[in-house]
């Protein structure tokens, strides 16, 4: 299993991880991982940018990106630390 906790791939690499503050979604069983589903939740919460990294690029991450965006966050993808399972799902076609 590709990225299990507690595994090579699974943890945040030490200099990159989180920050004290930092709103980090776990394990989602949804395509959408965003835990701010109205922008009224994310003014309040104060969340201007969401920065995505993770698993399956063309699935997970791009719903995440896209709802974020229709909500009006600033969103980053990194793709150093995104993934697919094949080159395929990397590229976006348009």
């Amino acid at each position: 299993m590709a990225f299990a906790v507690d595994t090579w791939g699974g943890e945040w690499h030490a200099e990159f991880g989180p920050k004290p503050g930092d709103v980090v979604v776990h394990e989602h069983w949804a395509q959408n991982a965003s835990p701010y589903r109205s922008r009224r939740t994310a003014q309040a919460a104060r969340i201007q940018k969401l920065l995505l990294v993770g698993f399956i690029a063309n699935s997970c991450v791009e719903a995440t990106a896209r709802f974020g965006m229709e909500l009006g966050y600033h969103v980053t993808l990194v793709k150093d630390a995104t993934a697919a399972f094949n080159p395929e799902g990397m590229t976006a076609h348009g």
